[in-house]
């Protein structure tokens, strides 16, 4: 068992029987003890012996108290001192605590027990001093480490372990500049459907995806090659060889023919993938995967698993939908949106019976409108569709209640809804406070949703659903039949209405494909009880054939274009 180490005390007193009598009762009071006759000797003490704390008188020859704390303190700032101050010397004992003594005893000592306790409890501050000390340290070491982690996870994806851009673009740079003018082929990777993914099967399917598909990657790579991870679902790649560019390229085709097992899910895989192409080490390895990035997402913007190369004109489009983002935050602040209404039509007595809300901008820049189909997949790429949404419902409910005050006739105002608004989590709220601000009767608003919005996460789409109808607001299910099958859960949506795709009537009446969905659309509608509405109606031909069919209304260019307000009301009144 091995013995405590005793605490250590050095003294320093030129009075040699004064000395021993401190030494003595030191020693039986269970310190070790040390002696030193002058300044200098003590200095010499403490450098080999390193006493846990110094006992000093002021008035010594050769160096005097003062000036021994002073050397003391050099050799150790953190060891305790107390000084001894003879009678009448009480000035050199304030000058003595100044130099750096943590406490100070005058002299005659009468009662060492006196000169013990004090003596105890400088060193029980000391080591107070010292825990706490040690605690700041181990603070600081762990913060320290802490902040290498987080420059860790700064530089380093923690999932697949791959460079994050920054280091990825460092380690790209050195790269280029060791293979010289040989060709660089930068390669960026999208996972098209790894946020379906997590949304349908949970987040860590999703990061088990991933990594098995870096896992696959590497194993097609070359040593020369390099791999970082740009974002969530995009993987960059270097390569230095054309040959290994194709291989690659086969490679990742070939696995989007196939499935991908996680988690007991057989999982398609979608890449969307963007290529640049360098010969010059004038370029940065940042412009470089900037292009191969611009070049991804018109990749992604063209359909799943395709390849674009990097090109002038995309960059020159990438400008434009920047500056096309900024127009559109500022047409929000400023108020630039507005709505055109288009009637729609009942069949049976060519009567006014809804209308149906539609967006338009009118930018300061340009004289005409913009197309919608410029601006709104901006929005919603961008996120702003959801203010934009909202101030659409609410506008719209406001203008119908300014027409009901005109004397308009009660009919259906129909509003569509964005996928971003619909599964924002506020959205019914949205709801209830355009109605709460306007007074619009919940019954007079159909709300117009597309498939793909009801499709997705399908029971709280339900939900939503259900609440909606509590509220007697009608639903219509837009796009009907133009991709995603709805129809197990058709009878679930308490819908009011099914909208037929322009994309069907363009085809009437002589297209039987159109001819047959149209009348399975009818009859379907009928066998629930559900009104129709076609749109895009442009000739008589095509009227005929949807009123003939049992459509019950009709909205597109062969009654009337969206109308601003005013001209809505009028085409109302005379219709």
């Amino acid at each position: 068992m091995m013995c405590e180490k005793k605490v250590s005390i050095l003294t320093v007193e030129d009075e040699v029987d004064f000395r021993k009598s401190i030494v003595a009762y030191l020693q039986d009071s269970g310190f070790e003890v040390f002696e030193a006759g002058n300044g200098q000797d003590g200095l010499e003490v403490m450098r080999q012996r390193e006493p846990d704390l110094v006992l000093t008188d002021l008035k010594m020859p050769e160096m005097d108290g003062v000036t021994f704390i002073e050397q003391a303190r050099k050799i150790n700032p953190e060891r305790p001192l107390v000084v001894i101050s003879g009678e009448g010397l009480a000035t050199e004992a304030v000058r003595a605590v100044r130099a750096g003594a943590w406490d100070y005893i005058t002299k005659p000592i009468t009662d060492f027990a006196l000169l013990e306790n004090c003596l105890r409890s400088v060193l029980e501050k000391a080591e107070q001093i010292k825990r706490e000390k040690q605690a700041k340290q181990g603070l600081e070491v762990l913060v320290e480490k802490q902040n290498q982690q987080l420059v860790e996870m700064t530089r380093f994806d923690p999932v697949t372990n791959l460079p994050l851009r920054s280091e990825f673009v460092e380690q790209a740079d050195l790269a280029l500049r060791d293979a010289g003018k040989m060709e660089a082929w930068f390669v960026v990777m999208g996972l098209d459907n790894m946020t379906a993914i997590g949304d349908a099967f949970g987040h860590h399917v999703a990061t088990i995806a991933m990594k098995g598909f870096v896992s696959l990657i590497k194993k097609q790579l070359p040593s020369s090659a390099l791999i970082g991870k740009l974002y969530d679902d995009q993987i960059a790649l270097l390569l230095h060889d054309e040959s290994c560019f194709k291989s690659i390229l086969g490679f990742l085709q070939n696995l989007t023919q196939e499935t991908f097992v996680v988690a007991g899910h057989d999982l398609p895989i979608n890449v969307s993938i963007g290529v640049s192409l360098s010969i010059s080490e004038e370029v940065s390895a940042r412009k470089l995967l900037s292009r191969a990035s611009l070049a991804q997402y018109k990749a992604r913007q063209t359909g799943r698993n395709q390849v674009v190369f990097y090109s002038e004109e995309i960059e020159t489009e990438s400008l434009k939908r920047l500056l096309m983002e900024s127009s559109l935050r500022r047409a929000l602040a400023n108020r630039e949106f507005l709505l055109h209404y288009q009637p729609q039509i009942d069949t049976k007595n060519q009567k006014v019976v809804g209308c149906e809300a539609l967006l338009r901008w009118q930018s300061p820049t340009r004289e005409a409108l913009v197309s919608p189909f410029e601006f709104i997949p901006v929005l919603e790429d961008t996120g702003l569709i959801e203010q934009v949404g909202a101030w659409c419902l609410e506008e719209a409910c406001r203008q119908y209640m300014q027409w009901q005050q005109m004397g308009l006739a009660p009919i259906r105002l129909s509003v569509n809804v964005s996928a971003q608004q619909f599964h924002s989590g506020n959205f019914l709220e949205i709801v209830r406070r355009a109605l709460h601000a306007t007074g619009m009767k919940a019954e007079c608003l159909c709300l117009e949703l597309t498939e793909s919005i009801v499709m997705k996460n399908i029971n709280q789409t339900l939900g939503i659903l259900n609440e909606l109808s509590q509220m007697n607001i009608k639903l219509s299910l837009d796009d009907f039949g133009t991709g995603y099958s709805s129809l197990q859960y058709l009878h679930q949506m308490n819908l009011s209405e099914l909208k037929i795709d322009k994309s069907f009537v363009d085809g009437l009446p002589h297209n039987p494909t159109s001819i047959s969905i149209i009348e399975t659309i009818l009859g379907m509608a009928c066998a629930m009880n559900l009104e129709v509405v076609a749109e895009g109606v442009e000739n008589e031909e095509q009227l005929a054939f949807i009123t003939a069919s049992g459509c019950q209304a009709v909205q597109g260019f062969y009654y009337s274009r969206p109308l601003p307000p005013e001209q809505f009301f009028s085409f109302s009144q005379q219709n």
